[in-house]
């Protein structure tokens, strides 16, 4: 399945639109929370609790407020809908960058 999703992820960062992705950090968190519904294996099971390993985070948050946090934004900044650009980018390459070793570990 990891190589499922690390395929998945390339091809999604290359082309968001394919998908019915803007490219947003919230249009991401919604088809990633999708996918992992969606999915009988689950593979994202235990994403969550990886992201939580990361020091600076709160390990009592869900994994998008998590990611927020580790690209900087602190606890104050809760819409992920309402990112600035430079947030929104910022939230978005630690996304992948946490999916992908997360896949890789798997």
């Amino acid at each position: 399945m990891s190589d499922n999703l690390i395929l998945l992820l390339e091809n999604l960062r290359k082309r968001p639109s394919m998908f019915g992705v803007d490219g947003s950090f919230g249009e991401y968190v919604a088809f990633f929370s999708g996918y992992e519904e969606a999915s009988a294996t689950g593979p994202l099971a235990g994403f969550r609790e990886y992201v939580a390993t990361a020091p600076g985070v709160g390990r009592n948050l869900g994994w998008p407020i998590m990611i927020m946090q580790l690209a900087g934004m602190g606890s104050v900044q809760m819409n992920y809908h309402d990112l600035g650009v430079h947030d929104n980018e910022q939230a978005v390459n630690v996304l992948f960058s946490k999916l992908r070793s997360f896949a890789q570990g798997q």
